[in-house]
Protein backbone atom coordinates (compact mmCIF):
# COMPACT_ATOMS: atom_id res chain seq x y z
CA UNK A 1 0.00 0.00 0.00
CA UNK A 2 2.59 2.43 0.90
CA UNK A 3 5.02 1.45 -1.55
CA UNK A 4 2.48 1.67 -4.26
CA UNK A 5 1.23 5.40 -2.90
CA UNK A 6 5.43 6.07 -3.11
CA UNK A 7 5.40 5.00 -6.79
CA UNK A 8 2.86 6.68 -7.74
CA UNK A 9 2.85 10.02 -6.35
CA UNK A 10 6.95 10.14 -6.35
CA UNK A 11 7.48 11.58 -3.30
CA UNK A 12 7.29 10.83 0.79
CA UNK A 13 5.66 14.65 1.22
CA UNK A 14 3.23 13.73 -1.59
CA UNK A 15 2.52 10.20 -0.37
CA UNK A 16 1.93 11.29 2.58
CA UNK A 17 -0.36 14.00 2.03
CA UNK A 18 -2.63 12.03 0.12
CA UNK A 19 -2.75 9.21 2.89
CA UNK A 20 -3.79 12.12 5.24
CA UNK A 21 -0.34 11.07 7.41
CA UNK A 22 2.41 13.30 8.80
CA UNK A 23 5.86 12.44 6.43
CA UNK A 24 7.87 11.23 9.84
CA UNK A 25 4.47 8.51 9.87
CA UNK A 26 3.85 7.47 6.55
CA UNK A 27 8.16 6.80 6.46
CA UNK A 28 7.38 4.87 9.49
CA UNK A 29 4.72 2.54 7.98
CA UNK A 30 6.61 2.30 4.63
CA UNK A 31 9.84 0.87 6.14
CA UNK A 32 7.51 -1.29 8.24
CA UNK A 33 5.50 -2.77 4.80
CA UNK A 34 9.37 -3.45 3.37
CA UNK A 35 10.63 -5.16 6.52
CA UNK A 36 13.00 -2.80 7.34
CA UNK A 37 14.70 -1.27 10.52
CA UNK A 38 12.49 1.91 11.17
CA UNK A 39 14.98 3.48 13.35
CA UNK A 40 16.48 5.94 11.86
CA UNK A 41 15.49 7.39 7.99
CA UNK A 42 18.33 5.47 6.16
CA UNK A 43 19.19 2.37 8.59
CA UNK A 44 20.19 0.01 6.08
CA UNK A 45 19.49 -3.17 8.87
CA UNK A 46 16.97 -5.55 8.77
CA UNK A 47 15.09 -5.36 12.20
CA UNK A 48 15.61 -8.37 14.71
CA UNK A 49 12.31 -11.03 14.71
CA UNK A 50 9.38 -10.15 15.73
CA UNK A 51 10.45 -6.19 16.09
CA UNK A 52 10.40 -3.14 13.87
CA UNK A 53 13.99 -2.05 14.94
CA UNK A 54 17.55 -3.42 14.58
CA UNK A 55 19.71 -4.44 17.44
CA UNK A 56 21.69 -1.43 17.13
CA UNK A 57 18.55 1.24 17.76
CA UNK A 58 16.74 -1.67 19.99
CA UNK A 59 19.45 -1.06 22.40
CA UNK A 60 19.93 2.53 21.78
CA UNK A 61 16.13 2.63 22.91
CA UNK A 62 16.81 0.90 25.82
CA UNK A 63 19.54 3.41 27.11
CA UNK A 64 17.29 6.69 26.04
CA UNK A 65 14.11 4.75 28.01
CA UNK A 66 16.71 3.83 31.13
CA UNK A 67 18.14 7.80 31.21
CA UNK A 68 14.74 8.90 30.84
CA UNK A 69 13.24 6.88 33.87
CA UNK A 70 16.14 8.04 36.06
CA UNK A 71 15.85 11.29 35.23
CA UNK A 72 12.03 11.52 36.15
CA UNK A 73 12.55 9.71 39.14
CA UNK A 74 15.30 12.70 40.15
CA UNK A 75 12.82 15.55 39.37
CA UNK A 76 9.63 12.97 41.66
CA UNK A 77 11.90 12.91 44.59
CA UNK A 78 12.64 16.49 44.39
CA UNK A 79 9.42 17.43 44.07
CA UNK A 80 7.66 14.88 46.77
CA UNK A 81 10.66 15.22 49.34
CA UNK A 82 9.82 16.71 52.67
CA UNK A 83 12.75 19.45 52.33
CA UNK A 84 14.74 20.11 49.36
CA UNK A 85 18.46 20.41 49.31
CA UNK A 86 19.76 23.37 51.07
CA UNK A 87 21.95 26.16 49.61
CA UNK A 88 25.02 25.76 51.87
CA UNK A 89 26.95 29.48 51.48
CA UNK A 90 23.88 31.50 50.36
CA UNK A 91 25.63 34.11 52.08
CA UNK A 92 28.09 34.25 49.48
CA UNK A 93 25.28 34.62 46.90
CA UNK A 94 23.61 37.25 48.51
CA UNK A 95 24.60 41.55 49.22
CA UNK A 96 25.32 40.20 52.85
CA UNK A 97 28.86 40.13 53.63
CA UNK A 98 30.38 37.73 56.25
CA UNK A 99 30.22 38.64 59.86
CA UNK A 100 33.52 39.44 60.75
CA UNK A 101 35.04 36.85 63.86
CA UNK A 102 35.66 40.42 65.99
CA UNK A 103 31.91 41.44 65.66
CA UNK A 104 28.32 40.17 65.82
CA UNK A 105 27.03 42.64 63.80
CA UNK A 106 25.08 42.09 60.35
CA UNK A 107 25.40 44.47 57.35
CA UNK A 108 22.22 44.30 54.84
CA UNK A 109 23.15 46.46 51.88
CA UNK A 110 19.96 47.61 49.28
CA UNK A 111 16.25 46.62 50.10
CA UNK A 112 15.37 43.59 51.65
CA UNK A 113 14.92 40.13 49.70
CA UNK A 114 13.80 36.55 50.35
CA UNK A 115 17.60 35.52 49.67
CA UNK A 116 18.73 38.37 51.80
CA UNK A 117 16.44 37.29 54.48
CA UNK A 118 16.97 34.15 54.90
CA UNK A 119 20.56 34.61 54.76
CA UNK A 120 20.45 36.40 57.82
CA UNK A 121 18.64 33.86 59.41
CA UNK A 122 20.68 31.37 58.78
CA UNK A 123 23.99 33.13 60.61
CA UNK A 124 21.93 34.02 63.18
CA UNK A 125 20.99 30.64 64.51
CA UNK A 126 22.33 28.07 65.21
CA UNK A 127 22.87 24.67 62.97
CA UNK A 128 20.53 22.77 65.05
CA UNK A 129 17.98 25.00 64.89
CA UNK A 130 17.60 25.86 61.21
CA UNK A 131 14.83 23.66 59.57
CA UNK A 132 15.99 24.39 56.26
CA UNK A 133 13.95 26.15 53.61
CA UNK A 134 11.52 25.42 50.82
CA UNK A 135 9.16 23.21 53.41
CA UNK A 136 6.59 21.21 52.07
CA UNK A 137 3.48 21.94 53.16
CA UNK A 138 1.53 18.37 54.37
CA UNK A 139 -1.43 17.83 52.63
CA UNK A 140 -0.96 20.08 49.62
CA UNK A 141 1.40 21.17 46.64
CA UNK A 142 2.95 24.42 48.22
CA UNK A 143 5.42 24.74 50.37
CA UNK A 144 6.60 26.93 53.54
CA UNK A 145 9.41 29.53 52.39
CA UNK A 146 11.33 28.51 55.25
CA UNK A 147 11.86 27.54 59.08
CA UNK A 148 13.82 26.96 62.11
CA UNK A 149 13.44 25.93 66.01
CA UNK A 150 13.25 28.77 68.81
CA UNK A 151 15.36 28.67 71.98
CA UNK A 152 11.90 26.95 73.48
CA UNK A 153 12.07 24.79 71.00
CA UNK A 154 8.87 25.44 69.13
CA UNK A 155 8.64 25.69 65.03
CA UNK A 156 8.63 28.86 63.68
CA UNK A 157 7.85 29.11 60.00
CA UNK A 158 8.87 32.35 58.12
CA UNK A 159 7.15 33.42 55.03
CA UNK A 160 7.89 36.35 53.06
CA UNK A 161 5.50 37.92 51.55
CA UNK A 162 6.25 39.62 48.04
CA UNK A 163 4.22 41.46 45.95
CA UNK A 164 2.03 39.02 44.67
CA UNK A 165 0.77 38.38 48.24
CA UNK A 166 -1.10 41.33 47.91
CA UNK A 167 -1.68 41.87 44.66
CA UNK A 168 -3.51 38.06 44.07
CA UNK A 169 -6.38 37.12 45.78
CA UNK A 170 -5.97 33.66 45.13
CA UNK A 171 -2.28 33.87 46.80
CA UNK A 172 -3.57 35.28 49.61
CA UNK A 173 -6.32 32.53 49.73
CA UNK A 174 -3.44 29.83 49.86
CA UNK A 175 -1.73 31.52 52.51
CA UNK A 176 -4.53 31.61 54.80
CA UNK A 177 -4.71 28.33 54.17
CA UNK A 178 -1.12 27.34 54.57
CA UNK A 179 -1.16 29.62 57.66
CA UNK A 180 -3.85 27.16 59.39
CA UNK A 181 -2.14 24.18 58.71
CA UNK A 182 0.47 25.29 60.41
CA UNK A 183 -1.02 26.37 63.53
CA UNK A 184 -2.43 23.51 63.88
CA UNK A 185 0.16 21.78 63.83
CA UNK A 186 1.31 23.53 66.48
CA UNK A 187 3.49 26.08 64.44
CA UNK A 188 4.62 29.48 65.04
CA UNK A 189 3.60 31.55 61.78
CA UNK A 190 5.72 34.89 60.86
CA UNK A 191 4.81 36.63 57.68
CA UNK A 192 7.47 39.40 56.46
CA UNK A 193 6.45 42.01 54.11
CA UNK A 194 8.57 43.13 51.39
CA UNK A 195 7.36 47.30 51.92
CA UNK A 196 9.62 47.03 55.51
CA UNK A 197 12.91 46.03 56.08
CA UNK A 198 14.95 44.10 58.13
CA UNK A 199 16.37 45.90 60.85
CA UNK A 200 18.13 44.95 64.61
CA UNK A 201 14.08 46.50 65.74
CA UNK A 202 12.32 44.32 63.28
CA UNK A 203 14.30 41.36 63.76
CA UNK A 204 13.44 41.86 67.54
CA UNK A 205 9.44 42.17 66.94
CA UNK A 206 9.08 39.48 64.36
CA UNK A 207 11.55 36.50 65.64
CA UNK A 208 12.35 37.80 69.24
CA UNK A 209 16.29 37.84 67.98
CA UNK A 210 18.51 40.42 69.62
CA UNK A 211 21.52 40.83 66.68
CA UNK A 212 22.88 44.30 65.76
CA UNK A 213 22.04 45.11 62.04
CA UNK A 214 23.16 48.01 59.96
CA UNK A 215 20.52 48.71 56.88
CA UNK A 216 21.18 51.13 54.23
CA UNK A 217 17.75 51.22 53.10
CA UNK A 218 15.03 52.94 54.54
CA UNK A 219 11.36 51.44 55.29
CA UNK A 220 8.46 51.86 53.38
CA UNK A 221 7.68 51.68 49.43
CA UNK A 222 11.02 53.18 48.01
CA UNK A 223 12.42 51.27 45.35
CA UNK A 224 10.98 51.50 41.72
CA UNK A 225 9.88 48.00 41.87
CA UNK A 226 7.68 47.93 44.83
CA UNK A 227 4.10 47.45 43.58
CA UNK A 228 2.24 50.68 45.63
CA UNK A 229 -1.05 49.82 47.35
CA UNK A 230 -3.27 51.55 44.50
CA UNK A 231 -2.76 47.98 42.99
CA UNK A 232 -3.41 45.69 45.90
CA UNK A 233 -6.84 43.71 45.41
CA UNK A 234 -9.56 43.98 48.69
CA UNK A 235 -7.73 41.27 50.57
CA UNK A 236 -4.34 43.12 49.70
CA UNK A 237 -5.65 46.47 51.27
CA UNK A 238 -6.96 44.53 54.42
CA UNK A 239 -3.74 42.17 54.93
CA UNK A 240 -2.15 45.55 54.67
CA UNK A 241 -3.84 47.57 56.93
CA UNK A 242 -3.98 44.74 59.47
CA UNK A 243 0.16 44.26 58.83
CA UNK A 244 0.63 48.25 59.10
CA UNK A 245 -1.73 49.15 62.41
CA UNK A 246 0.18 46.58 64.47
CA UNK A 247 3.64 47.91 63.83
CA UNK A 248 5.87 50.45 65.71
CA UNK A 249 4.60 54.54 65.49
CA UNK A 250 8.32 54.70 64.06
CA UNK A 251 8.41 52.35 61.38
CA UNK A 252 4.32 52.66 60.51
CA UNK A 253 5.00 56.73 59.92
CA UNK A 254 8.31 55.58 57.37
CA UNK A 255 6.15 53.94 55.53
CA UNK A 256 3.28 56.52 54.96
CA UNK A 257 5.88 59.16 54.58
CA UNK A 258 7.18 56.77 51.76
CA UNK A 259 3.68 56.55 50.01
CA UNK A 260 3.06 60.50 50.72
CA UNK A 261 6.53 60.69 48.33
CA UNK A 262 5.16 58.75 45.70
CA UNK A 263 1.62 60.68 46.04
CA UNK A 264 4.00 63.81 45.11
CA UNK A 265 5.56 61.68 41.95
CA UNK A 266 2.67 59.95 40.88
CA UNK A 267 -0.66 60.89 41.62
CA UNK A 268 -2.79 59.83 45.20
CA UNK A 269 -4.96 57.81 42.69
CA UNK A 270 -1.49 55.63 41.41
CA UNK A 271 -0.51 55.08 45.50
CA UNK A 272 -3.24 54.75 48.23
CA UNK A 273 -7.04 52.99 47.45
CA UNK A 274 -10.31 54.75 48.97
CA UNK A 275 -9.89 52.40 52.66
CA UNK A 276 -6.66 53.46 53.27
CA UNK A 277 -7.16 57.31 52.76
CA UNK A 278 -10.07 56.78 55.49
CA UNK A 279 -7.67 54.75 57.57
CA UNK A 280 -4.72 57.84 57.01
CA UNK A 281 -7.11 60.45 57.97
CA UNK A 282 -8.41 58.33 61.33
CA UNK A 283 -5.04 58.33 62.34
Amino acid sequence: MYHEALKQYGSFRKAAKALNLSKAKFNVLYKKELGLCTGTTGCPNLPEPGKTRCREHLESAKCKDLELKKATMKRFKERHSDVKPNLTNICESVDIPQTNTESSKIVIEGYLIHSKLEAVLKRILKTSQWLGSELKVPNSRTRWDMAFKDDSGSVVICEFDGYHHYQDAFTIKRDMEKDIIAKNLGYKVVRFPYWIQLTSETLKIFFGLDVEITQDFPHGFISKKALLPASFCELGVDRFLKELIALPENIKNDVLKSLTEKVKELGEACVFTQKILNYISLK
